[in-house]
């Protein structure tokens, strides 16, 4: 059973997992590239360090509500 953190510990527990995530990745040409979309995006974005370390040449990019129809080709 996996049990759930304490009430306190909640927000710095899933906010370092939710800092290192990728939402779409896709290979072309040998070269990695990874996407994270964010709707309600308003602050700097920075590419997961571990993603970047473990995949060294690969590209990250954001993609938001504004751009979303130019990413999915519409």
């Amino acid at each position: 059973m996996i049990r759930r953190p304490p009430r306190s510990t909640l927000f710095p527990y899933t906010t370092l997992f939710r800092s290192q995530e990728i939402d779409y990745i896709e290979e072309s040409g040998g070269l990695l590239q990874a996407f994270e979309f964010k709707w309600k995006w308003q602050k700097k974005f920075r590419p997961p360090s571990a993603f970047l370390k473990a995949y060294s040449g690969s590209q990250v990019g954001l993609v938001t509500k504004d751009d979303f129809a130019g990413f999915v080709g519409g």
